[in-house]
């Protein structure tokens, strides 16, 4: 199964999906700046369709990375005909069913889909990267790979943000700031302090000088002295005082205005990572108790009393259920261990034999998708278990829906994880309610 990190490109340089098809020469010679422009222009039609329409994004995908997928597929006919809006003679310039640059229009649509949509980015992961391992090599090749690889660091960071992964328990909770204007030293005016006094004190001063609102009385004349030196005193005290205190209005003001806000916005954030910590320690308890007590939810009886087929289908899809989405790769890890419970063994499937015991479970009905209608094309693979529960379809039309060989071989692990990944895409493009 593909690992996260295990394909690696340069796809760091800012440069198109398009504009690298052509340089390695995956898009005709003679293509123009005029026709790139074209599909340009296609790809940005169908990237807001994407963008709009997340599940029709994942199904896209599942085509533009396979470079064996039949022309029978309707996805071609779609992109076609967004080109031919832009370039009204563009099936007469490529006679010959134009599918790799159709797949190309695809994968540079899908990019500019998932540049600012997270969504899309996981979708897009969970529902094509099983399929990475099994496309053989080239230069078209490699360039889909590091595409989806690139998406898979994307979904791991976003996944393991939203799980919490390596977090502290007090990281990221909301510093308290509040910010305040600088404050000199407070300090009262002694020479205006001074003058006051001198005043409280009788007519003048040793200058006979007075400054104001003199007392009209020596303090010889005792009662009426003192009548006119305590206000006059307590003014000059008060009004020097008040002075040096003027200086921090602004800051007392500046923090009377901060103070609420700051305690609300603190205070919201605080309920949230207390909430967000409290159901993060509620879904792993789930998921430690799904495990330890192997029972399937979905189809209300233990894990033990499935089949090896039955048991994998059930467990992929109620994992996801527990989970929800997106996982942490370490999720994938737990369904692995969780397989080797129930399956020591972790015996090794072929997709024929896959399908073969799928066809006769009736078991797993509750844990499949409906089964789409029409002619051989690109579906999930739990699509595809639905639809073999009607009829099997003939080995040499399984890759036109599966997009592997019916003799692919994997441990059930594998399939599970797979299955898993498609589950994952699923809960992510569900309408939302």
């Amino acid at each position: 199964m593909l690992e996260i990190n295990q394909y690696k490109t340069a796809m760091n340089e800012p440069q198109s999906l398009l504009q690298r098809f052509f340089d390695a020469s995956l898009i005709p010679s003679e293509t123009t700046d005029e026709r790139l422009k074209h599909y340009q222009a296609a790809a940005a039609d169908l990237a807001k369709r994407f963008g709009e329409s997340p599940r029709d994004a994942v199904s896209a995908s599942r085509v533009a990375t396979d470079p064996n997928c039949p022309a029978t597929d309707p996805w071609f006919n779609t992109v076609q005909e967004v080109v031919k809006v832009h370039w009204k003679t563009f099936l007469v310039k490529n006679h010959d069913e134009p599918r790799q640059i159709c797949r190309a229009i695809l994968l540079e649509a899908l990019s500019k889909a998932t540049e600012a949509d997270s969504i899309a980015t996981l979708a897009i992961w969970n529902a094509s990267s099983s399929l990475l391992p099994h496309l053989g090599d080239g230069p078209e090749q490699a360039i889909t790979r590091g595409f989806i690889s690139a998406l898979g660091d994307k979904s791991e960071a976003i996944s393991s943000s939203q799980w919490r992964i390596g977090v502290t328990a007090t990281e990221n909770i909301l510093e308290f700031e509040i910010k305040l204007p600088a404050i000199k030293a407070i300090q009262v005016d002694e020479a205006e302090l001074r003058n006051g006094f001198s005043d409280a004190a009788g007519p003048h001063d040793q200058q006979s000088k007075s400054y104001g609102n003199p007392n009209q009385y020596w303090s010889g004349n005792n009662q009426h002295w003192a009548w006119q030196f305590a206000p006059r005193a307590a003014s000059a005290v008060a009004n020097s005082v008040n002075k040096a205190l003027s200086a921090t209005s602004p800051a007392i003001e500046g923090l009377s205005k901060q103070l609420t806000p700051a305690l609300k916005k603190h205070a919201n954030a605080l309920g949230k990572w207390v909430m967000d910590s409290a159901q993060r320690n509620e879904r792993f308890t789930a998921l430690l108790w799904w495990k330890q007590a192997l029972y399937s939810p979905s189809l209300q009886r233990s894990y033990r009393k499935l089949s090896p087929v039955g048991t994998i289908i059930a467990l992929a899809f109620d994992l996801g259920s527990v989970s929800g989405a997106p996982v942490p790769l370490s999720v994938e890890y737990f369904l692995r261990e969780t397989i080797r419970n129930v399956l020591p063994e972790n015996p090794k499937l072929t997709l024929a034999e896959l399908v073969a015991a799928t066809k006769t479970d009736d078991a797993v009905n509750p844990c499949l998708p409906v089964a789409p209608n029409g002619p051989p094309h690109r579906i999930s693979l739990r699509e595809f278990l639905s639809v073999v529960r009607r009829a099997v379809p003939a080995n040499e039309t399984i890759p036109a829906y599966t997009g592997v060989v019916p003799s692919t071989s994997l441990p059930v692990s594998e399939w599970a994880v797979w299955l898993l990944r498609e589950r994952l895409a699923e809960i992510l493009t569900a309408p939302k309610v």
